[in-house]
């Protein structure tokens, strides 16, 4: 404050802007910017990003799984800046989002509400086949074996291969696609490794 005295009378002078520091009304709607909508093959741990609202002290951010938010799987309040890591989604599954501003004057209206399909989960190989029957090296096998192996965890079908070579060069059976973990190995020649 300014002040002076002018012929005995104190005279003070208080500067201000004439803005009140508590808004009046409440923030603008959020427009919402990534993941886009109707995305596909989004992360299962998007951040979920929306344009800056004027007049927003923070935000409110719902993830459902229903487009009418009853399965609502993130309902995070008092949000600060204008994005979000959404962690810990399902793969293959539809997610549905928006995002309201808020101040001490109260909530905007929510966002548009969004979409997006998370990845797929990532297929994993299957372990490597354990051969049981017939052993290894061993002699005097019948010329119409039972060829055997361990199941292979993850396996949804098998490739047999029986060669006369070790490097697999000269191959006698090439069978794809077997669907149990032994196969008949029929007509090999007798006194042949």
């Amino acid at each position: 404050m300014a002040s002076s005295t002018v012929d005995g009378v104190a005279i003070g002078v208080i500067a201000s802007d004439d803005e009140s520091t508590d808004p009046t009304s409440p923030p603008q709607v959020p427009v919402l910017s990534s993941p886009a909508n109707n995305a596909n093959n989004v992360s299962t741990s998007p951040t979920l990003q929306w344009q800056a609202a004027e007049g927003a002290d923070s935000y409110q951010v719902q993830v459902a799984t229903t487009s009418d938010f009853s399965t609502t799987l993130i309902n995070q309040s008092n949000v600060q800046a204008p994005s979000l890591e959404a962690g810990n989604l399902s793969s293959s599954t539809s997610y549905y989002w928006r995002v309201r501003a808020a101040n001490q004057a109260g909530n905007s209206a929510w966002s548009a509400t969004w979409s997006f399909v998370t990845e797929s989960a990532p297929i994993s190989l299957p372990s490597t086949p354990v051969l049981s029957s017939p052993a290894n090296n061993a002699n005097n096998v019948s010329t119409s074996p039972t060829l055997q192996w361990q199941v292979a965890e993850g396996a949804d079908s098998y490739q047999v291969q029986v060669a006369t070579t070790s490097d697999f060069s000269t191959t006698l059976i090439n069978q794809s696609n077997v669907q149990a973990p032994s196969l008949e190995a029929g007509n090999l020649s007798s006194s042949t490794s």
